[in-house]
């Protein structure tokens, strides 16, 4: 009994050095409460850290979930444009510029948009209007257009069809705040507890919009028109946004994006976010997930990491979790593996392509590891990082090229490498002044360790959605932002609700 609680008071100091217990850091996800039906579609709502959030289910082919959709979420979907359109009124979205920049945007997408994601389109119009919400397919076009816009570099790419003045406000913004500030990362192996693969996602975009009390996790359970039933999986972000800004399958592919500014960008290809969807419905493991990507026609600057928890084979010697980065722009698409020589040997280049030399030798930029990857903006494929204007890219005007001198380096690539390797070793690892981590053994990754890392990078003038993954048992970890009283927190600072995949499947 002595020894017991002994035990016992151990774990709690252990538990008191660090910044908080894990159960300050989240609660598992409370009951969800029925909304409405149509058809096999159920919308729910629970109670969440930042209000209510809604789950809503849909079943069959694209066409059949997407009238589910519309007729369970339409009049969500009107406020989430007109919030994104900047409209003062809903009937105003069409006239706004933003409207008409997404218009301009899906006429140059929609020929590289496979058509059962087209067919799901007009679903949604089709099930909203069945159901009294006045939805076109065009409203639901533009939150597919405007994630793929957000990080272009010239605008005018967008601006056909736009007036002079019209253009210039576009250009600079038309009063939304285009961020790209975004990160993600992923471990598993011998970092992480039972070799599972953890792995996140930070959503940094234009916060204090009021759209954070839409948040929304979309679970499908798509049919083929072979009429056989495809992976299920989840994405997360609001009604309208029909693409996987994020998402997790129930094979264990899990989605991170950041916006990688580039100057070789076009907007004849695919839109990322319906990719990426793919990439959820389509692939049984991650070199499945990678070909997707690779044979997609990329549209801009955009990094991504995608993990594979091979849930599947847990357990067995089979088992073989793992994740990638990939960098694109419009002309190139490239992989990188975990401790890749391609990232070690990335080098500070300028706008020519050519190594800065300091003493007459190149300046290493790249900090690999084993068994995990993790983005920023800066991309280390130095066909890429050559036309780059994000991370204090070669191509932006009067830089210097070097990555190290940029936010996105120093706040948020750079800490996650920092923060792996001090878990590894036992190492103490601080952050503005806050502790992270303590000092002590080797501790290996698990759902605490995931969250701490993502809150030490996320930025909290921006963090809109932050969501951590267990790809290998497929559970989630999910925050949004949040709005009380005139006090916004962002997502990373609420507490995360944990949901288990499979309590959110109909079968």
């Amino acid at each position: 009994m002595f020894v017991k609680a002994i035990a016992a008071v151990v774990v709690l100091m252990m538990c008191l050095a660090r910044t908080a217990c894990a159960a300050d850091l989240w609660a598992d996800a409370g009951q969800l409460r029925e909304v409405r039906r149509c058809g096999d579609g159920v919308l729910y709502e629970t109670d969440a850290s930042h209000g209510t959030l809604l789950v809503a289910r849909v079943r069959g082919s694209h066409r059949e979930m997407g009238r589910q959709y519309g007729c369970l979420l339409g009049d969500k979907i009107i406020s989430v444009m007109q919030v994104y359109t900047k409209a003062s009124d809903p009937k105003d979205i069409k006239k706004t510029l933003i409207f008409r920049a997404c218009r301009n945007v899906w006429k140059r997408n929609e020929p590289h948009v496979p058509k059962e994601y087209q067919d799901e389109i007009i679903g949604i119009a089709q099930g909203a209007n069945k159901a009294g919400f006045d939805v076109s397919p065009q409203l639901v076009e533009t939150g597919i257009a405007l994630p793929n816009f957000s990080d272009m570099h010239d605008k005018k790419l967008m601006m056909g069809g736009l007036n002079p003045d019209d253009a210039k406000r576009l250009g600079m913004g038309a009063g939304f705040d285009f961020r790209t500030t975004c990160s993600s990362f992923a471990a598993w192996g011998g970092r992480t507890e039972g070799g599972r693969l953890f792995a996140t996602r930070d959503l940094d975009w234009e916060s204090k919009t009021g759209v954070g009390q839409y948040g929304l996790v979309t679970v499908y359970e798509p049919v083929g028109d072979d009429g056989n039933p495809r992976n299920r999986y989840v994405t997360f972000g609001y009604p309208g946004v029909i693409g996987a800004i994020a998402g997790m399958s129930e094979k264990g592919i899990t989605i991170g994006e950041i916006g990688a500014v580039n100057t070789v960008e076009t907007q004849e290809g695919t839109p990322w976010t319906i990719t990426m969807r793919r990439a959820l419905e389509e692939a049984d493991d991650l070199e499945e997930a990678i070909s997707i990507i690779e044979e997609s026609k990329n549209t801009v600057g955009y990094n991504f990491v995608i993990g594979f928890g091979d849930p599947l084979r847990y357990g067995t010697p089979g088992f073989l979790p793992g994740a990638v980065a990939i960098e694109v722009n419009g002309e190139f698409t490239s992989v990188f593996r975990d401790d890749d020589p391609k990232e070690r040997e990335s080098a500070w280049i300028d706008a020519d392509g050519n190594p800065v030399l300091k003493d007459g030798e190149q300046v290493k930029v790249g900090l690999p590891l084993k068994e995990a990857v993790y983005r920023a903006d800066a991309s280390f494929d130095l066909r890429i990082r050559r036309t780059q204007t994000a991370s204090n890219g070669p191509a932006r005007e009067n830089s210097n090229g070097d990555p190290r001198e940029s936010g996105a380096y120093s706040k948020r690539y750079a800490p996650n490498f920092y923060m792996l390797d001090a878990l590894a070793k036992g190492e103490a690892y601080s952050s503005d002044g806050r502790e992270i981590f303590a000092a002590g053994a080797p501790r290996l990754i698990s759902a605490e360790e995931t969250l701490r890392i993502m809150d030490a990078v996320s930025m909290k003038d921006s963090n809109i959605l932050a969501v951590a993954y267990d790809a290998t048992s497929l559970e989630f970890w999910l925050a949004y932002e949040s709005m009380s009283d005139g006090n916004w927190k962002p997502a990373s600072d609420n507490k995360y609700a944990r949901f288990r995949l499979r309590d959110l499947f109909s079968e």
